[in-house]
């Protein structure tokens, strides 16, 4: 009995949008980048978008779909320095591609990073206690409603 083979995966390059070139990269006829577009058209008629913010969306998605192939997913790091630098919508994108399924959001939330950073260089053992009193302490992300909710 023959069965079909699975590609694994080795390693994930981190693609850089960075280097995208219209004339040399642009694949408008993609599949994804089809589907994206239109569901971009949709989306900013149902949330008001202005025709320039459509068509900054637009050139964002050729620059992170034209590549695209199935099964792979976009993460935030790969694609905000190349939108950010030529001043196109990173949010707006990533709600694009959020509906398609295609994105991958890895940031890790400001108080992960906060934290981090004041427990970095701190005695073997503490870290690990401070950071659980102040996960009991900092209200969920869907709690917080002003800085006046905090009281340190």
């Amino acid at each position: 009995m023959i069965t079909p083979s699975t590609q694994l995966t080795l390693f994930t390059v981190t693609r850089d949008f960075r280097r995208f070139d219209r004339e040399l990269h642009a694949d408008l006829a993609n599949p994804w980048l089809v589907r994206a577009r239109q569901a971009a058209r949709a989306l900013g008629e149902a949330r008001g978008w202005s025709r320039w913010i459509t068509g900054d969306v637009n050139r964002a998605l050729v620059i992170v779909l034209s590549g695209f192939r199935e099964g792979e997913s976009i993460r935030y790091s790969e694609f905000f320095p190349a939108l950010r630098v030529r001043g196109l919508p990173v949010v707006r994108t990533a709600e694009v591609l959020d509906c398609l399924g295609l994105f991958a959001d890895g940031r890790a939330p400001a108080v992960d990073r906060w934290l981090e950073r004041k427990l970095d260089g701190m005695p073997p053992g503490v870290p690990r206690a401070v950071e659980a009193r102040v996960r009991t302490l900092t209200p969920s992300a869907s709690t917080w409603t002003s800085a006046s909710t905090w009281a340190w």
